[in-house]
């Protein structure tokens, strides 16, 4: 008897990891059966302690033993005769030589090519027959035999437990203690693994850019660009997406595996266009007629990490389509329930019918949600509850996240409050990391389009209500980055620049750039990809919102209780208050507090010191000299009255973002060609004027990192001014209030609460 776990371990990763080791070590037509084999392993059943080996796994398991027999003697037949025919390798080699062993060439494609005799490298050619037979016939034997502990009475278990589920999954309702660790984070490693794979697929579609290659990269894009739209997929359509990612991953490796069978380069050599743009390249080939047991790598870098990752990306992704195909069962999925598994967060919601009294009955639109549907309405009551009218996109998203960190039934602590105030927050000003992207494109790749992304960045920055902006243009920036990352995949293929690819100096400047080699491809590409990132979730977060706040009240009831995983009493007074809702920080960590109450005091010292950064910045210019004004002007403005500093700090902190933003964008629009002469003719300056002000073509002077340098300290600075702007100035301003400021604004904004509460029922009527 042998233990299941040998058995699984043989069948699924020994006799498969011999199999591609036997098709790699030596490309031929043989090998090719051998890799053919290994990537049929994941189709067939896997190995039950409570089931005998299964019919199809036998027959899988026989076949490779019946076809690793049959290359073994035919490959052990061909290397006794070759030596009888011809003893000496020198005769071998003096053929090679005269292009008269035509039939030896055509059996050196099926597999075989004569061992050397004084060579001991020369034992690859017999060598995978070797280790294939031996790997088979060894999994073959254990997985016949009996397991070493059948459990007769699980099937009957198993069978008893499908249909006493309905029951198991009440008590672990009333009970959330009896959910086990590994089963709370079971759903969690399920959607990381979905994530990824996603971002395995982009791996493989810019390692090394071509047209077998970009589907992957196409995938991609299109995976997310359905998240960003905040559209339903289903778990079925889900699993097709993954099923023709492991189709399509299997037919390429096999057409890249028959690509190194040396008939194949004889057919379509590797310089030639179809195969530079298909991704075909030369691994590895014999050296010489002399040394024919020899390897002699070409290629560079890219092609063997794609080549690798691609065996590794097609077991990954079956293994991954296995765990997850039949769902991602959270805590409040109800027994039976023959919706779709796809979670909220990776792949939306759906919504419910609205106006349904009972909340019973569920439509057919795109937006239907199979646990929402099963909450029943709560009339919310009780001093402390807050109106159904108050219930905003923010708070939902605060409802959910706060279940992300404690398990069901727990009540919050201090750690997980301040986990879900930090989380709401980066969630909140997710428009920051959009800005800061756009930002590092337009410093990190010069052209018109990088222009673009920093000239809407200032724009953005200066706006008062930056997000609500960022927001409302999103889909437009979106289709704009993708746009650009379909330009930049076409400008990374491996073609020859002037000839194969249309490449012109007004192309360069508006963007269109050819890599420089293999590498700088696949680092432009992902950096690129990594950078559009938060357009894909500033988009989404746009049309969650949108939709959350076209909720009806029936709906709203339910999605604030969406995450609590038991149902609520009639009279259950929910866990935020009215204050919680205004302020948003009631109830944090404190913690959280004591980090934002540090920041607030000390980011104005922050943005002080890079300013005087900039202004002490060599070698000085006179916009450097501006920067050394205003620092004298902000501590003139301390020392004349810190009350008249507080009122008019905001001030100057804008236009500190102002006359920043203006040097950005003349430095960067200064390097473009063609652009210092207009402008010199235009205002009857010098090339040495404009050098004094600070506008110098670093391009001709071959300074590029002087330029990243003069970009990244203003950028720099507007990065912080504006955090001290929309984050930190208000809170700075109460901090440093009088006491008497304190009580006046206090009783100012009890008396505006008082308002809103006396003019509440006038202006909205109650239901009913």
């Amino acid at each position: 008897m042998v233990a299941v776990f040998i058995k699984i371990i043989l069948y699924r990763v020994i006799s498969p990891a011999c199999l591609i080791f036997a098709a790699l070590i030596r490309p031929s037509l043989l090998s090719l059966l051998y890799a053919l084999l290994a990537l049929l392993n994941p189709l067939f059943p896997r190995i039950r302690a409570s089931y005998p080996l299964s019919t199809p796994t036998k027959v899988y398991l026989t076949l490779i033993v019946l076809a690793t027999l049959c290359t073994s003697i035919c490959q052990l037949v061909y290397q006794i005769a070759e030596h009888v025919i011809t003893p000496e390798d020198s005769t071998y080699i003096e053929e090679c030589k005269a292009g008269t062993d035509g039939w030896r060439y055509w059996l050196r494609q099926f597999g075989f090519t004569r061992v050397p005799s004084h060579e001991p490298l020369g034992f690859r050619f017999m060598l995978p027959e070797i280790v294939a037979l031996i790997s088979s016939l060894a999994t073959l034997v254990i997985c016949l035999t009996k397991h070493e502990s059948t459990d007769l009475n699980e099937t009957v278990q198993t069978s008893q437990s499908h249909n006493s589920g309905s029951h198991r999954f009440t008590r672990s309702r009333s009970h959330p203690g009896g959910f086990s660790t590994i089963t709370a984070l079971k759903p969690s490693f399920q959607r990381l693994s979905d994530i990824l794979l996603t971002f395995y697929t982009l791996f493989m579609g810019i390692i090394q850019p071509s047209i077998l290659n970009s589907f992957y990269f196409f995938m991609f894009l299109f995976l997310l660009t359905w998240y960003a739209l905040y559209t339903p997929i289903t778990r079925r359509m889900f699993n097709n997406v993954k099923f023709i990612l492991i189709f399509y991953s299997g037919l390429h490796l096999l057409l890249i595996y028959t690509y190194q069978i040396q008939v194949s380069k004889d057919f379509l050599q590797p310089d030639h266009l179809v195969a530079r743009l298909l991704g075909f390249t030369d691994l590895a080939r014999s050296e010489a007629c002399e040394t024919w047991w020899q390897f002699k790598f070409n290629s560079y870098w890219t092609s063997y990490v794609n080549y690798i990752a691609l065996w590794i990306y097609f077991f990954c992704a079956v293994a991954q389509f296995n765990w997850t195909r039949t769902g991602i069962r959270n805590f409040g999925d109800r027994d039976g329930d023959g919706a779709s598994s796809d979670h909220e967060e990776f792949y939306p919601m759906n919504e419910l019918a609205s106006g349904g009294g009972d909340g019973n009955h569920v439509n057919n639109d795109a937006r239907s949600d199979g646990l929402l549907a099963s909450v029943p309405d709560i009339e919310v009551q009780g001093p402390n509850s807050f109106p159904l009218q108050r219930i905003t996109s923010q708070l939902l998203d605060r409802q959910k996240i706060s279940v992300i960190f404690r398990r069901p039934g727990e009540k919050e602590t201090t750690t997980t409050e301040g986990l879900t105030a930090i989380t709401f927050f980066f969630l909140h000003h997710s428009y920051v990391f959009q800005l800061i992207a756009m930002m590092t494109w337009a410093l990190l790749y010069h052209s018109v389009f990088g222009l673009i992304f920093l000239f809407l960045a200032c724009i953005l920055w200066a706006l008062r209500d930056s997000r609500k902006w960022c927001f409302r243009i999103s889909p437009i920036m979106l289709a704009y980055v993708e746009i650009l990352l379909i330009f930049q995949y076409i400008y990374s293929l491996d073609l020859i620049a002037g000839k194969e690819l249309p490449v012109y100096s007004g192309l360069e400047i508006i963007g269109f750039q050819q890599a420089g080699s293999r590498s700088a491809a696949f680092l432009t590409l992902g950096v690129k990809s990594i950078l559009s990132l938060p357009f894909f979730v500033i988009l989404r977060l746009f049309l969650r919102e949108r939709f959350y706040d076209s909720l009806s009240e029936h709906d709203r009831r339910k999605r604030l209780n969406y995450g609590t995983f038991g149902t609520p009493p009639v009279n259950r007074e929910p866990a935020l208050h009215v204050q919680d809702v205004h302020t948003g920080t009631e109830g944090t960590s404190p913690f959280f507090k004591s980090v934002t109450k540090f920041l607030t005091k000390f980011w104005l010292f922050l943005v002080a010191f890079v300013l005087l950064v900039n202004a002490l910045s060599s070698p000085p210019v006179d916009y450097t000299a501006g920067y050394l004004v205003l620092f004298c002007v902000l501590i003139i403005l301390l020392h004349i009255s810190f009350r008249f500093f507080r009122n008019v700090v905001f001030i100057f902190w804008t236009l500190l973002i102002i006359y920043s933003s203006i040097i950005l964008l003349a430095v960067y629009t200064y390097q473009f060609p063609s652009i210092p002469k207009l402008w010199q003719d235009k205002t009857n300056l010098t090339s040495d004027d404009f050098a004094k002000i600070g506008l110098v073509d670093y391009q001709d002077e071959h300074s590029s990192s002087l330029l990243f340098v003069r970009l990244l300290l203003p950028i720099l600075l507007v990065l912080v001014t504006m955090l001290q702007l929309k984050f930190f100035h208000d809170p700075w301003t109460k901090l440093v209030q009088t006491p008497s400021q304190s009580r006046a604004t206090s009783a100012a904004e009890t008396e505006s609460e008082e308002s809103k509460l006396f003019f509440h029922p006038v202006l909205i009527p109650r239901n009913g």
